[in-house]
């Protein structure tokens, strides 16, 4: 590993969100909330579960 190389949670934390984007959610890291669809089972989906358990992100429910 290099000096200039990110923490290996890090880059973890961003493969999530990245495969979490490319099935369709919304994701606002800066904020670390996942934004679903109102009625549906986001921890269902392992992504959103571990960004929860692991990294302290919410879930909002958003209503179309």
């Amino acid at each position: 590993m290099e000096v200039n190389d990110p923490p290996k949670s890090r880059v973890i934390m961003y493969n999530l969100v990245y495969r979490l984007r490319k099935k369709g959610f919304s994701v606002v890291s800066r904020q670390r909330t996942v934004i679903v669809q109102y009625l549906s089972q986001p921890m269902e989906v392992r992504q959103i579960r571990l960004l929860v358990n692991e990294y302290n992100f919410h879930v909002q429910f958003k209503i179309e």
